[in-house]
């Protein structure tokens, strides 16, 4: 009987250490390409996390760092593979306004809730 009861018990330790799985949550951004003055032919990109703050906040602040850094690239190519070099994947792409200058990349990236500071 205690060898049953001791198998039992090892097992139920076994099974529930291979339960506790990782709840993944994506997370989103936009990224607008527009005329840098008006009219012009040069572009600046410009990085969007969303109005609440505490949706997109991350333990690790050098995301948020790597990420604002879109802001200084200057073409939809170099904002695509930045972006793609930061393992975010390109949603969609929607067109803006009259001029096909001004564009809106929508990007997410899957992360841990442990990453996010999410208690599960």
């Amino acid at each position: 009987m205690k060898k049953i009861i001791l198998f039992t018990l090892i097992s139920i330790l076994i099974f529930s250490t291979f339960s506790f799985a990782q709840i993944k949550i994506d997370r989103f951004c936009q990224v607008a390409i527009d005329p840098k003055n008006g009219m012009t032919s040069k572009t600046v990109a410009t990085i969007s996390f969303g109005l609440v703050d505490s949706l997109f906040f991350f333990k690790d602040s050098s995301i948020i760092i790597n990420l604002k850094k879109v802001n200084e690239l200057r073409s939809p190519t170099d904002v695509l593979n930045y972006m793609s070099n930061l393992g975010w994947a390109l949603v969609s792409v929607i067109p803006f306004g009259n001029l096909t200058t001004h564009e809106r990349f929508y990007f997410k990236k899957e992360f841990e809730t442990t990453d996010l500071g999410i208690q599960n």
